[in-house]
């Protein structure tokens, strides 16, 4: 569920394609993010994922991804290379924000 406080937040999964298959992460990040926009990294070998939805970090140490707070500078590279199976538009998506920066979260915030 999204309300006001909803942001934009992006999540960069590294190690998620190997050999144009996914890894079982790759896997993972398909499926918890179907309603949202996923798409091949620059390096081709990660998954970036474009989701609207609200993030209190965990503190996790966890090395499997990243992600950026809503309003943090800098920029990004986007590829246009939409997964396949995705929504391909940025829409809500908590429960996939819950499973990657939870208490028990895969990601690390870099912004």
């Amino acid at each position: 569920m999204t309300d006001a406080k909803s942001k934009i937040v992006d999540l960069d999964f590294d190690h998620a394609i190997e050999g144009n298959v996914f890894t079982p992460l790759g896997t993972q990040v398909a499926e918890q993010f179907n309603n949202a926009y996923v798409e091949v990294s620059p390096s081709g070998t990660g998954l970036r994922v474009f989701v609207l939805g609200t993030v209190t970090p965990s503190g996790s140490a966890a090395a499997a991804c990243s992600y950026t707070l809503p309003g943090a500078r800098g920029w990004l590279r986007m590829t246009g290379a939409v997964v396949k199976r995705t929504a391909a538009v940025v829409g809500p998506c908590q429960t996939g924000l819950d499973w990657a920066v939870g208490p028990r979260g895969r990601c690390t915030v870099i912004g």
